[in-house]
């Protein structure tokens, strides 16, 4: 037997695919090491031994449809208003959020993920608005309270003053009044004097003595306030003190009574919006304008977003079964983003989610007024 490797014990040929010597009779390569089946001293094996058959590379099948790497937005997309930069976090952290197996609802849970984002940055936004439009309310209001009861105090303690600017004003009035009133009466009576003297009967007579009766009581009233200033003056400053001290003070309580409303809807709007701000990081409560960027980058809130960064990043590298289940959720992940970005009124009513598993992935019972869709528990706070 020479030192060819398919020269066998029987001195017959041995196939190439039969297994090394030493097996029995029959045809066997002479037991060499593995790679030394046409030259004793090479390490190539024989190209249809099964060594060479075992390292031959097997291509892959690569689906048609899936592709290379994980699209993204671009500016080439309707993105509702809001920055490419941001959809795209907000893609990444639905992608890491929702359930890591194509589960029958992950459409619904995509959604309801996502909703929570665009739902979180509109009630900060309308709890900012809400707070601003209190403070002025607020404003407003104190300034009414603050002008009201100045009125009252300054009325309420400096009587004389004001009792001697009311009365002189009520006087004049009360006076000319009189004055004009006895006038017309004076007139009427010689009308009906003169009608008396150039008819004679007894109807211009009663005209006569109805007309000098009003005469006379006119007379009375604007002699008596001509005569005696004094006395009126006392009565009319009297009545009208109390009068404009009553209104002042109505006027002062009322003033008052609306500003400790506003003051409690401006306390009530400032805890709201603090509730809401503690969905944002320190550094970010202070922002004047935020973004869905503010929103999903608060690791204790959203830890989608580094995971769903991971996915994001490792998908070239992954084999085909993980691809296809990884793009299929990145599909579903982006429609959610899209649609609730260009129509709000499909946004679900969820601000909250918990996983449904706990850490030791057993399943956790269902809250009261909760949801459960996928992997996560779902509600509004």
């Amino acid at each position: 037997m020479g030192i060819d490797p398919y020269d066998g014990w029987s001195g017959r040929r041995a196939h190439p695919n039969s297994p090394l010597g030493g097996g029995g009779p029959g045809a066997f390569r002479n037991p060499r090491s593995l790679g030394t089946d046409l030259d004793p001293l090479s390490d190539i094996p024989h190209p249809s031994s099964r060594t060479a058959l075992a390292q031959a590379a097997v291509p892959a099948k690569v689906d048609a449809d899936l592709p290379a790497s994980l699209e993204q937005f671009t500016s080439n997309d309707d993105t509702g208003g809001y920055s490419v930069d941001e959809l795209n976090q907000a893609l990444l952290t639905v992608f890491g959020e929702i359930s890591p197996t194509l589960v029958p609802d992950l459409e619904k849970e995509a959604r309801a993920v996502a909703s929570t984002i665009f739902n979180r940055l509109t009630v900060i936004e309308e709890s900012r608005a809400a707070y601003d439009k209190a403070m002025a309310e607020l404003d407003e209001a104190l300034r009414e309270r603050r002008e009201a009861n100045q009125v009252y105090v300054e009325l309420s303690s400096h009587s004389s003053k004001h009792k001697q600017e009311l009365v002189k004003q009520e006087y004049d009035a009360a006076l000319t009044e009189a004055k004009k009133k006895f006038e017309e009466a004076t007139a009427a009576f010689k009308s009906a004097e003169k009608n008396a003297k150039d008819t004679k009967s007894e109807g211009t007579s009663k005209e006569l003595d109805k007309a000098q009766s009003a005469l006379r009581e006119a007379e009375t009233v604007y002699k008596d306030l001509e005569k005696h200033p004094t006395k009126h003056v006392s009565e009319l400053a009297n009545q009208d003190y109390d009068a404009a001290v009553a209104a002042a003070k109505m006027k002062s309580d009322a003033a008052t009574q609306a500003w400790g409303k506003a003051e409690t809807k401006a306390k009530d709007a400032s805890s709201l919006k603090m509730k809401y701000e503690d969905y944002l990081d320190a550094n970010t409560k202070h922002k004047e304008s935020l973004t869905l960027t503010d929103i999903v980058n608060q690791p204790s809130q959203y830890t989608g977003y580094p995971t769903g960064q991971g996915y994001f990043d490792s998908y070239e590298g992954m084999k085909e079964p993980e691809q296809k289940r990884n793009f299929q959720r990145w599909k579903t992940a982006k429609i959610a983003v899209s649609q609730l970005a260009n129509n709000p009124g499909q946004r679900d009513h969820y601000d909250q989610f918990v996983s449904s598993k706990a850490p030791n992935g057993k399943l956790l019972p269902l809250k009261k007024g909760r949801t459960r869709i996928g992997g996560n528990d779902f509600w509004w706070e």
